[in-house]
C-alpha cells in the first residue's frame, strides 16, 4: 500500500513545529494560536490523526517563515532553518562578496 502524502506533509509540519519551539523559545500553545488551531490540536498531528489544513500551511509558511515547498513536498532551499541560520548564512556570502570586491579595487 501506497503512504498517504498527508501523512509525509504532517511529519515534516510537526518536524517544524518541534524545531521552532527550540529555536525560537516559544510554545506549542503560542504556535497553534499563530497558525490558527489549537494545541490540543497540535497534538493529534504529532499522534498522526488529522492533518493541518491549508490555512495552517499559510500560516506555518507566513509566521515563521519555513519554506511552503519543504512542506508539502519536503524540497526546498531552506528547509526549517530558522530565520537566524538564513540570516547568518546571507551575512557570510555578502561578507564574501564585499571581501572579493575590495580584492578587485585595489
Amino acid at each position: 500500500m501506497k503512504p498517504d502524502p498527508s501523512d509525509e506533509v504532517t511529519a515534516r509540519v510537526v518536524a517544524a513545529i518541534e524545531k521552532i519551539i527550540l529555536d525560537e523559545d516559544t510554545t506549542a500553545r503560542e504556535i497553534a494560536v499563530a497558525i490558527g488551531t489549537t494545541s490540543a490540536r497540535l497534538s493529534d498531528w504529532k499522534k498522526g490523526r488529522g492533518i493541518p489544513t491549508v490555512k495552517n500551511l499559510a500560516l506555518l509558511r507566513s509566521e515563521y517563515f519555513i519554506d511552503g515547498n519543504y512542506l508539502l513536498a519536503g524540497e526546498d532551499e531552506y528547509g526549517m532553518r530558522n530565520i537566524s541560520e538564513i540570516l547568518r548564512e546571507l551575512n557570510k556570502r555578502i561578507d564574501k562578496i564585499e571581501g572579493a570586491q575590495k580584492g578587485v579595487r585595489k
